[in-house]
């Protein structure tokens, strides 16, 4: 499957509990199942995600668990987005100078998912949380 679908929630600082599918802007992001965390899960997450489709793989692999946190933000962190009301996991990176939000996708056989937001256009981008990651990621094309 293509970018063409995804799942759809109501955009707010927790798991919503809606599932359904939504107009076409990828399977980039994560399913609204809610997850609970346990003691074995790592400290200092606020909240989980399930990952749905395979554009942040290898790391974040389709129905794998991200953890997420309200961390600042540093250039190239893993985040979770509302783009347009659609709940996203990407790579972060703003260009102030261009005033445009990059959302890379680590697998860069899936670059048709990336999204490329200007300031200037009217897509709502809502910050959701930072997701923990063992490592730092370079971003594309940047190395």
């Amino acid at each position: 499957g293509g970018c063409g679908a995804h799942s759809r929630c109501r955009c707010s600082r927790f798991v919503p509990q809606a599932r359904a599918a939504g107009p076409a802007l990828g399977i980039t992001g994560q399913s609204c199942e809610p997850y609970t965390l346990t003691p074995d899960d790592p400290q200092g997450a606020a909240y989980a995600v399930r990952v749905q489709g395979d554009s942040m793989e290898p790391d974040f692999p389709d129905g794998s668990i991200a953890f997420v946190n309200h961390d600042q933000m540093r250039d190239g962190d893993i985040g979770v987005f509302c783009v347009d009301g659609a709940t996203v996991i990407k790579q972060w990176h703003y260009d102030p100078v261009l005033g445009i939000t990059y959302l890379f996708s680590l697998n860069r056989k899936r670059n048709d998912c990336d999204l490329v937001i200007m300031n200037s256009s009217n897509r709502s981008v809502v910050w959701q949380g930072r997701v923990l990651t063992r490592r730092r990621y370079d971003l594309p094309g940047m190395v």
